[in-house]
């Protein structure tokens, strides 16, 4: 997947989709893992929102402290690309 680019937008809607259909948050939770390390602005905003959006409903399950982690990431990383 790193290596082909023009993927990288679908990441989050599939990820929804998926869970909107199965109900598991698994793959949501690794968008906001993952996306900031592509180092696409737009995609780390995608992360942060993701995972704005998510933590109100894992905040207090097993995803939880994934969750967390994840989205403190995807958010100091937004904060240095808005310093550069």
């Amino acid at each position: 997947m790193r290596r082909d680019k023009s993927g990288y937008a679908l990441v989050e809607p599939l990820a929804t989709e998926f869970a909107t259909l199965t109900g598991d948050p698994q793959f949501q939770v690794a968008a906001v893992e993952y996306l900031p390390d592509f180092n696409d602005p737009d995609l780390t905003t995608q992360a942060v929102t993701l995972g704005t959006q998510l933590l109100p409903k894992l905040g207090n399950t097993a995803w939880g402290p994934r969750l967390r982690l994840a989205l403190a990431n995807a958010l100091n990383r937004a904060k240095e690309r808005c310093r550069m």
